[in-house]
């Protein structure tokens, strides 16, 4: 059932698991739309004449043609669009959207950025993850993007990055195809990089992310601990599941607090006796043994809460 919460101008019918929209009321003062986990098919022409929107959500539902969007009579003043997790295989044309902040396409079968590069330079939030992707596409004009997702994708390089966001915070590119990190020296305000279930090889590229606060590279080919030195203020490094021998390269890591060396192959447990602000750390899945390592971690890390799937209690 249609919740609008009147004064606010919201439209909620989130969960309705409705097939269209023919027995909803629209009113014409309708700001915001959240029609998540219904079964539509086509977007209601209503919705397309309304010209007060500022927010609407199709996430969950069963569209595959978008193309009218381009239509909309709010599309000027429009900040945010949701088409999370649908069948849509074409993007629509975005250049109307002059003052949209948010805009997410994950999860559909998106194959290319292209349409993307129409968006105003207003966006600041951009997730395409999970869709059909290749390639970066270089949008300089994004010049207030903060947070790009591109994971689960099929892109192999992400050189274009250096050409488009200078101003990005967040960038998460996991479960691609990529193979070295590259394109990110000019990012020096990125704050979150996420480019774990990757083919890497080797730590490079990060030396100008001072800002940097939590990396992920995890599930990739790595086998040594290198290039972290200018990452001062790093509080989460997760190095799970890659080919690591042994603990290295934290050393000016002071402020690290989350840190995952799972499913690697180190035999020793050292050079973390320094990492003062510790508060979890995974090391289950080595050639080290939890039983020789457990009291001697616990020992040197006075603030650890977490160790392994362990809760240590308060001390």
């Amino acid at each position: 059932m249609a919740d609008e919460e009147e004064g606010n101008h919201v439209l909620d019918l989130c969960g309705g698991q409705l097939p269209d929209l023919e027995k909803v009321t629209i009113g014409d003062d309708v700001q915001e739309i959240d029609l998540t986990e219904n079964r539509l098919k086509e977007v209601d022409g209503r919705i397309l004449n309304l010209r007060g929107l500022k927010r609407i959500s199709f996430r969950k539902n069963l569209l595959t043609d978008v193309e009218a969007l381009d239509e909309m009579s709010s599309a000027g003043g429009l900040l945010e669009l949701v088409l999370y997790d649908n069948h849509i295989k074409k993007l629509p044309p975005l250049g109307n959207f002059k003052m949209i902040s948010k805009f997410d396409s994950s999860y559909n079968k998106v194959r290319s950025m292209e349409p993307v590069r129409a968006l105003s330079s207003s966006v600041e939030e951009l997730y395409l993850a999970s869709n059909k992707i290749v390639e970066i596409e270089p949008m300089a004009h994004l010049t207030n993007l903060k947070v790009l997702e591109l994971g689960y994708n099929r892109i192999r390089k992400m050189d274009a990055v250096a050409e488009c966001w200078s101003g990005l915070r967040e960038l998460w590119l996991g479960k691609n195809k990529i193979q070295e990190i590259r394109g990110l020296g000019s990012l020096t305000g990125l704050t979150k990089l996420s480019i774990q279930n990757n083919r890497i090889t080797k730590m490079e590229g990060l030396e100008t992310l001072v800002n940097l606060e939590e990396l992920y590279l995890s599930f990739n080919g790595l086998t040594k601990i290198e290039g972290l030195e200018n990452l001062k203020g790093l509080k989460v490094l997760d190095l799970a599941s890659n080919q690591i021998e042994r603990i290295e390269g934290l050393g000016t890591l002071a402020a690290l607090e989350d840190l995952w060396l799972d499913n690697n192959a180190i035999e020793v447990v050292e050079n973390i006796d320094h990492l003062a602000e510790l508060r979890t750390l995974y090391l289950e899945g080595n050639k080290c043994r939890r039983e020789e390592y457990r009291g001697t971690v616990i020992a040197m890390l006075p603030k650890l809460e977490k160790l392994d799937v362990e809760e240590l209690p308060t001390r």
